[in-house]
């Protein structure tokens, strides 16, 4: 068992934090780990004082909450059956930047910015801070696993998400919250491995598949060089799918890697962030010779 304490001894900007985290081993070499903490940290600099030649992009926030999130995750791994994370996360005061259309009158300080509508993609964005009303309940449940067979393996990793608020439980993924993530996440490889030219190589060779599914991801502003929330573009629902050569002669290492694969049969619609395609079909390929073991 270990327990941590951080304590700020002065200053406006605090970071206090309490966390306790527990380990028991079974002698089947299964493990279990239980942590769980409290944090209350004043939101980062510049969520409360920006300067820039951008108008819009000037506030000063001296009265922002301070931000407090509850944590608590338990993890239980086995040696074949792989390992099952579960995390629960409470955020009250969430501080994050919300995307704001321009409209005329915005730098006026008598305007009400929440009364300031979203538009279409191709219009003007700006960004401001915000905090949550509510308090948002966030909760992530991940499975890791290898399964091996001779030469081959098998490694996967499947996670869900959900984000809920005390105003109302959100079931819906296709709903624009202070805090957005996919419901779902899956990542799967399946490689051969094995000694070829009688052992004088060894040769990983395999393809690796990656999924999401829908949600409002925040929209990349450069200026801040931070994300934003957004209401109005959906990404995900697209497989992306890579294809690797591994091989290692002595203490030299070569590798080819063909990714995104399935572009080439596939309509181009994909996008790491709003406005930010994912990049295409790309062959990758090197060596690497260590001249010292």
């Amino acid at each position: 068992m270990r327990a941590t304490l951080q304590k700020s001894t002065g200053g406006s900007l605090l970071s206090d934090e309490i966390g306790v985290k527990a380990r028991y081993e079974f002698p089947n070499k299964a493990a279990f780990t239980a942590q769980t903490s409290f944090r209350n940290q004043s939101p980062d600099f510049n969520f409360q004082l920006y300067k820039s030649d951008y108008q819009s992009y000037n506030w000063y926030n001296p009265n922002l909450e301070n931000q407090k999130t509850v944590h608590f995750s338990v993890n239980l791994e086995h040696p074949w059956l792989g390992s099952l994370y579960a995390h629960w996360q409470q955020l009250t005061n969430y501080t994050y930047y919300n995307t704001t259309s321009f409209q005329p009158g915005y730098e006026d300080p008598n305007v009400d910015k929440e009364s300031i509508l979203y538009r279409p993609p191709d219009d003007v964005y700006l960004a401001a801070p915000a905090q949550a009303d509510e308090v948002l309940d966030y909760i992530k449940i991940r499975y890791r696993s290898e399964y091996k067979l001779g030469n081959f393996a098998m490694t996967n990793t499947m996670q869900y998400q959900n984000v809920a608020s005390d105003a109302q439980a959100i079931q819906d993924s296709l709903v624009s919250q202070p805090l957005n993530v996919p419901k779902w996440n899956l990542r799967t490889t399946l490689s051969f491995s094995r000694d070829i030219f009688k052992k004088a190589m060894y040769l990983q060779t395999g393809v690796t598949g990656h999924y999401f599914t829908k949600y409002y991801a925040d929209r990349y502003n450069p200026l801040l060089g931070d994300f934003s929330r957004q209401s109005d573009v959906l990404i995900g629902d697209f497989p992306r799918i890579d294809f690797f050569i591994n091989g290692k002669v002595q203490q030299t290492r070569l590798f080819l890697k063909a990714e995104h694969i399935n572009t080439l049969f596939t309509d181009p619609n994909y996008f790491s962030a709003p406005g930010y395609p994912y990049r295409d079909f790309v062959v990758r390929f090197g060596l690497v010779w260590n001249f010292f073991q």
